[in-house]
This record gives structure tokens, C-alpha cells and sequence, in this order.
């Protein structure tokens, strides 16, 4: 009797390990989540990650943050605007630009919200690119 309700509970635990386990590891897709990615000045990519959505709407800055944070990657940011990542800071003529699903971001990343399937970048850009002068 003892062995039968050993050997129920060790199952009962083992299906409920396996089933939290499972939500844990939900896989992300366009569905669910935004991709969040960062492009140094050489075109290399610093991070690529997907954040998952939980909601309707993700902050682009929580978005931004959890990504980094996920990829192991310092980043700073100053009034929802990246200042640094990876330690590549911002100069006077180039800097981090942010980019939702391709466009230009202009206004800060507290701002603007993110729907699953979206794509949020930082772009390490010279501005007379993107901002030319009068």
C-alpha cells in the first residue's frame, strides 16, 4: 500500500514538474512577442532577442531593457533613448537611433508601445542620415 501511494504522489509531482516546466519555455514567435535587436556602426549585430508580449501592448523601453538584459548586454538609457550599448556611447554627429518595424522612432521608447509581431532596433547611425541639416 505504502509503495502504491509512493509511487502515485511520485507521479503526480512528475506530471506537474513537467507541465510547469512546460510554461516556462513557451517558444516565442511573431505571435507572442516582438523582436528586439541592436546594430553597431559596422553593422554588426550586439543583441537579437525576442521579448514575449503580455498583454495587448509592450513599452518599447521595457521591450528594449528585458532584451538587453536577456542577451547579457549593458545598456544605458536617458529619457527612453539609448546612450550606450555595450559600451559604444553616442558622439556628437552619430549615435543610437531607434527603429520600429523598419521607421524611424521619434519620440522616446517609454512612449511608444509594441504589438506582438512588431520589430524594435537600435542602429548605430550617423544623424545627417536621418535628420539632414536646413
Amino acid at each position: 500500500m505504502k509503495t502504491r501511494v509512493c509511487t502515485a504522489l511520485l507521479l503526480i509531482f512528475t506530471l506537474l514538474l513537467t507541465l510547469g516546466l512546460g510554461a516556462c519555455s513557451e517558444k516565442l514567435t511573431d505571435k507572442n512577442s516582438v523582436l528586439v535587436s541592436a546594430v553597431d556602426k559596422e553593422g554588426n549585430t550586439v543583441f537579437s532577442q525576442r521579448v514575449k508580449v503580455k498583454s495587448d501592448v509592450l513599452n518599447a523601453l521595457t521591450a528594449f531593457e528585458s532584451a538587453a538584459q536577456k542577451a547579457d548586454v549593458l545598456q544605458v538609457c536617458s529619457g527612453g533613448f539609448p546612450a550606450s550599448i555595450n559600451g559604444i556611447g553616442g558622439e556628437v554627429e552619430a549615435g543610437w537611433l531607434m527603429f520600429v518595424d523598419g521607421e524611424v522612432l521619434r519620440a522616446s521608447m517609454a512612449e511608444k508601445g509594441l504589438s506582438a509581431g512588431q520589430t524594435l532596433e537600435a542602429r548605430f547611425v550617423t544623424y545627417a542620415d536621418y535628420f539632414p541639416a536646413n
